[in-house]
């Protein structure tokens, strides 16, 4: 007599609602982890531009600057056009005629920075010491409109990240 090794449509019936269950459960953790990839990409993409600027500035004895802009530097502190890395020997915050363009970095289209400082500048600048001219201060790192990591510079030049404090704002 012959066995048969086959499933009936019940037991297949009885997969499919399970595995509905389990996809219904992990779908929408998983768009929350696609959105902290993104946060933290665009967080260590603005850290290596913070970085690399400080090193420029250091190992080539001109001082570099960062500014939101796609071409040229923009005088918004809200940054999401884009952040241009620049040899700034002026040290005026401007992408001048003399001034060598570094690197250019793309912001994810959801998102943006805000750059709050010291002096209400909205450019930051290395000194070829590594020091920020005074220009030290704050990025938060916005989705949408919601505060979600900060990246603090100090005048020493040192970039830390943090979550969101409380005064924390996107707009």
């Amino acid at each position: 007599m012959k066995t048969s090794h086959g499933h009936t449509l019940l037991e297949l019936l009885i997969c499919i609602a399970v595995f509905i269950c389990l996809a219904s459960i992990g779908i929408p953790h998983l768009a929350h982890l696609r959105q902290q990839m993104a946060e933290r990409a665009t967080t260590n993409n603005m850290l290596g531009a913070l970085h690399y600027a400080r090193g420029q500035a250091v190992f080539s004895r001109i001082s570099t600057s960062l500014c939101n802009g796609e071409l040229s530097c923009s005088s918004s502190t809200t940054w999401q056009n884009g952040i241009l890395v620049f040899s700034d020997p002026n040290a005026n915050g401007q992408l001048d005629a003399g001034d060598v363009l570094l690197q250019k970095l793309a912001i994810p289209e959801d998102y943006s920075w805000r750059w709050s400082s010291f002096r209400s500048r909205t450019r930051i600048s290395f000194a070829n010491d590594g020091t920020t001219l005074a220009l030290n201060g704050t990025f938060t790192l916005c989705h949408k409109t919601i505060p979600t990591r900060q990246i603090v510079v100090s005048v020493t030049g040192r970039p830390r990240v943090q979550p969101p404090t409380p005064q924390a704002r996107c707009s």
